[in-house]
Formats: C-alpha cells, structure tokens, sequence
C-alpha cells in the first residue's frame, strides 16, 4: 500500500499561557514506536471558542507521519491523539488523516497499542 501522510497537532502552551511542551516527548516516543518516525513543524493556529467568543493563538508542534493509513494505523493515531488530550489536559487535539481532520477528545483512552 502506497504511503500518505497524517499528523496531530500539539499545542505548547495550555489555554492559561503555561509551558507544556516539555511532555512532547512522551507522546513523540507513541509515534515513534506505533509509526517508526516524523517529522516536527513549528505552526501557528488561530481558533475562536463558540461559547466565549475569546479568540486564542496557540503556538504548536505539528507531528507529521509518513504510513499506509489502512488497517489499524488510523485508529492508534486516534489513541495517541487521546493519549495527548489527557496528558495536556486539552479538550481536544487536531488530527489529520488522508481520509479528513478530527478533533479527538480525552473519552475513554484504552492502552491497547505501544505506549
């Protein structure tokens, strides 16, 4: 199967302003274990809250991933997207596949795949 790219997008800082990129490095070593390697980009995002109003500018880290995204590859990124959600206490964390972008919650991470 030919490869396409997919990747999740961590914020550095939580919504209060307070560093959280040093627990990159946790969900880095999920990626490397589940997909084998990436890449990191440096991106800038801008995302309004439809209940407040209050337009937040995040700095991230883009986790790009090079694989066959059929079988279970979308489902372990989805788990380790999950995984980050807990880990840095975020709502949601912004994943894309080549089948469409998903913004995966904190619900029920089940340690099924590489830690």
């Amino acid at each position: 199967m030919p490869m396409h790219e997919a990747k999740i997008i961590l914020p550095k800082f939580d919504n209060q302003g307070k560093a959280i990129d040093h627990l990159h490095p946790l969900i880095a070593e999920s990626i490397l274990a589940n997909f084998g390697g990436y890449s990191v980009q440096d991106i800038c995002g801008v995302w309004k809250d439809p209940d407040s109003g209050r337009v937040y500018q995040d700095k991230s880290s883009a986790y790009v991933i090079a694989a066959d995204w059929s079988g279970m590859n979308p489902v372990k990124l989805r788990w380790i997207a999950r995984r980050a959600a807990v880990l840095l206490s975020q709502e949601c964390i912004y994943m894309a596949l080549p089948s469409g972008v998903e913004f995966i919650g904190q619900e029920a991470v089940q340690p099924a795949i590489a830690a």
